[in-house]
């Protein structure tokens, strides 16, 4: 039997309404990206990715969310080997 599995990491774990926050925020509000990242519960460094590519693609909406969960992620790489 299978157990709940409990995860190891918070990976991929932020919501897409919190990363469009964050996002703004620092484009339209100039909030600096520690400061928006702390305030919108999300890692700073992914925080950068998506505000580099938002800044890239102006007037465009673009996808907020992670590619793939983590279990789309661990099958692929089954795949793989």
């Amino acid at each position: 039997m299978a157990r709940g599995r409990k995860r190891k990491t918070d990976k991929g774990s932020f919501k897409e309404e919190q990363m469009k926050r964050a996002v703004l925020q620092m484009i339209e509000q100039g909030s600096s990206l520690r400061k928006a990242a702390d305030q919108n519960n999300v890692k700073f460094q992914t925080l950068a990715s998506y505000v580099k590519r938002q800044k890239q693609n102006v007037g465009v909406e673009i996808r907020m969310k992670p590619n793939m969960t983590a279990r789309e992620f661990l099958v692929k790489i089954k795949k793989i080997h």
